[in-house]
């Protein structure tokens, strides 16, 4: 599993304030899951999930996949970091609240 870090905090913080507390644990569950060479090769890195939210989204509401999906089943490893990232995200989505709500007070 992923290393608990305070970047990656950081990142699925800055996720959760792009997407919406709501929308963000499905979206980091949909990117593990995608068997993109890319994401793959570089082991589905947060920074990728947040530059490539957008898109992501999309393609998770619309049920695109690229081509070179199509005919790929999801292996262990992908079904284990999807369930990973979605508990992450359940309590980045409570920190996210948390630090959004003590920054209101500044000036």
């Amino acid at each position: 599993m992923p290393v608990r870090s305070a970047k990656a905090s950081s990142l699925l913080g800055r996720l959760v304030e792009t997407v919406g507390a709501e929308v963000a644990p499905a979206l980091a569950a949909f990117y593990v899951g995608l068997d993109r060479t890319f994401y793959v090769a570089n082991l589905h890195p947060l920074d990728l999930l947040l530059k490539d939210a957008q898109a992501l989204l999309t393609q998770m509401r619309t049920g695109y996949r690229a081509p070179e999906q199509r005919n790929q089943q999801r292996s262990g490893v992908h079904a284990g970091f999807a369930r990973f990232a979605t508990s992450t995200m359940a309590s980045c989505s409570s920190y996210a609240k948390r630090w959004r709500s003590a920054c209101s007070g500044r000036s």
